[in-house]
């Protein structure tokens, strides 16, 4: 599906709203950025439990995630990495 001119005209006419002649090429554009990333959602190999699968790719063991945990539980919260000097 392709957004023009004519269904942006509809759809302000739906939503009762004008949009500005000088926004309305960029609005186009944007709509249809957004229709192409939700159809390569679409077409995502998603498994039974709605997740998109990962095949191929090497993931870290569950002892290799853990000894990168640098957010560890300190007594009174959490520990995380130093951000700046």
């Amino acid at each position: 599906m392709i957004i023009d001119g004519k269904l942006l005209s509809e759809l302000e006419e739906l939503s009762k709203i004008r949009l500005p002649d000088e926004c309305r090429e960029n609005i186009l554009n944007d709509l249809n950025k957004i229709l192409e990333y939700a159809e390569q959602l679409n077409v995502s190999d998603v498994d039974g439990d709605g997740l998109i699968s990962c095949a191929g790719t090497d993931g870290l063991r569950e002892d290799e995630a853990l000894e990168n945990d640098f957010a560890s539980h300190a007594d009174d919260g959490y520990r995380v990495p130093k951000t700046f000097e």
